[in-house]
């Protein structure tokens, strides 16, 4: 019997929120989920949840600092929520 018929439990979800950037070589482990606005650094192991606007890095990922202030991440908040459109060669914010 193929070893993926032999009844392994499935792998737990991870989810990737919103705005979030992965850098290179990232490794992350089934089941973890990555906060709205985070970053996480190349080359990092990520064995358990991120927070939301945070950057994260190394092996394994810990905490670096926090992306923004808590007025900031309003303000970014309300900057997503808008629709961008295309002027020319560039996007802005309407």
């Amino acid at each position: 019997v193929p070893m993926c018929f032999s009844g392994r439990p499935d792998m737990p979800e991870t989810i990737i929120e919103d705005d979030v950037w992965i850098g290179t070589n990232v490794s992350i482990r089934a089941g973890v989920r990555i906060g709205r606005g985070a970053i996480i650094g190349m080359g990092s192991l990520v064995l358990k949840d991120v927070e939301p606007y945070t950057i994260v890095g190394g092996v394994p990922a810990m905490l670096l600092k926090m992306r923004f202030t808590k007025s900031d991440v309003v303000q970014h908040d309300e900057m997503l929520k808008k629709t961008a459109y295309k002027s020319g060669g560039f996007c802005s914010i309407r």
